[in-house]
């Protein structure tokens, strides 16, 4: 068995290790610590192409990846950020031929796992003090023709862990604490575009995800936010003439979900939430063919499923941070328009397969002490075909079940 290896990183921007090995074990014992601000900026000054137009934009504090394929993988992992991420995409536009694609990321902290027929054991602490991670996409293309449409999409995460097993078994306990402002904006105004074009946005303070196939899975997840104060996703998209024109907001503070196919599911949820959330979808358009926006903010969200026989949650959920979710569309001529917002204090669900004499442990708790507010509006000042709008406020919301797949 090769000795554990221990790194320590200071103002390090990525560290990555990959482990592959045949009927091996391998050990882990990582520690990282981001002190100095990490910034990724990147323009885009086009008149006119003819082709696609694509653009990424990175920013990560710590970042850390292992696998194991055919052995044994122990991990212990600590990331730390006491800096500011901030990653800034802004495009001007006369006209593009081909599908405008940009992506803009800012991270603190994010971990990244897999092991594949091997067993994993991982102990992943993830923290980020008191400092900024800012998302920012800028079309400032108001005489702009994207005629092959655009997909433009802008996320800022505090904390973020993944694992992923395939014909093994699984066991991790996650703590994230983020004590940082998340902010994630999306900012468009653009003439035409006779294209599906969607504009989202992401701000998340603490996610962690993890999927197993053929698996057993052991999860405890532990995520708190503390004196951060708030959690932020705003999209603002203006259109002149848009066919297929969509617009999304999504802010949340803890987010987990652990999905499992082909063995047993064991999920403990510890989820505390004390700064405010705020999703804010806003969409115009002068013409427009189809037209939405969405706005989704949630202050604790949990999901344990499994396709197989034996799922057991125990879900401890407490929110003190106020959550609002706003989604407006104005248009003034066209077909069908829609709004939709959706603010939660506190969401959990749980699911086993009936096909499989599924059964299902559920304990849940969940505490909301916030106000929460949703709000949706259409405002179409001349003529159109149909306008839809939905507007759901929830203060604590548990749903467990045993259901057909697929049906």
């Amino acid at each position: 068995m090769p000795r554990p290896v221990r790194t320590l990183l200071a103002g390090t921007l990525i560290a990555t290790t990959t482990f592959v090995g045949a009927a091996t074990s391998q050990s882990l014992d990582s520690e990282q610590v981001q002190t100095g601000d990490v910034f990724s900026g990147q323009a885009l000054n086009v008149v006119s192409v003819d082709d696609q137009v694509t653009g990424a934009t990175t920013a990560t504090g710590n970042a850390l990846s292992g696998a194991v394929q055919n052995g044994r993988l122990q991990l212990r992992s600590d990331q730390q950020l006491r800096a500011r991420v901030d990653a800034t995409t802004t495009m001007s536009a006369g006209q593009v031929g081909g599908a405008t694609t940009l992506v803009t990321t800012a991270v603190g902290n994010t971990g990244d796992v897999a092991a594949y027929r091997a067993d994993l054991t991982a102990d992943v602490a993830q923290t980020t003090g008191s400092t900024w991670i800012n998302a920012r996409s800028d079309i400032n293309t108001p005489a702009g023709r994207y005629l092959g449409g655009a997909g433009v999409s802008t996320t800022a995460l505090a904390n973020a862990q993944a694992f992923g097993v395939e014909n093994g078994r699984a066991t991790y306990a996650v703590e994230q604490v983020s004590g940082a402002q998340v902010d994630a904006a999306t900012s468009a105004t653009v003439q035409y575009v006779p294209a599906p074009a969607a504009f989202t946005t992401s701000a998340v303070s603490n996610s962690v995800s993890a999927s197993g196939a053929n698996a057993a899975q052991e999860a405890r997840v532990v995520q708190r936010t503390s004196g951060g104060p708030r959690t932020q996703a705003v999209t603002q998209v203006a259109a002149g003439n848009a066919w297929n024109l969509a617009g999304t907001a999504t802010a949340a503070a803890n987010t987990a979900t652990v999905a499992n196919q082909g063995g047993s599911l064991v999920a403990a949820f510890d989820q505390t939430n004390g700064g405010a959330v705020l999703a804010q979808s806003s969409v115009s358009a002068y013409d427009f063919g189809a037209a939405s926006s969405m706005a989704y903010g949630v202050g604790n969200s949990s999901v344990a499923s499994n396709n197989d026989v034996v799922v057991t949650v125990d879900n401890l959920q407490l929110n003190t941070g106020g959550v609002e979710a706003a989604s407006e569309f104005t248009g003034h001529a066209g077909y069908d328009g829609y709004a939709s917002a959706t603010a939660i204090g506190n969401a959990t669900t749980g699911y086993a397969c009936s096909e499989c004499a599924g059964v299902l442990n559920a304990t849940s708790r969940q505490i909301n002490d916030a106000d929460i507010s949703a709000s949706a509006s259409i405002n179409i000042t001349g003529s159109n075909r149909a306008v839809v709008g939905t507007s759901t406020a929830i203060g604590n919301t548990a749903s467990f079940y045993v259901s057909n797949p697929g049906g």
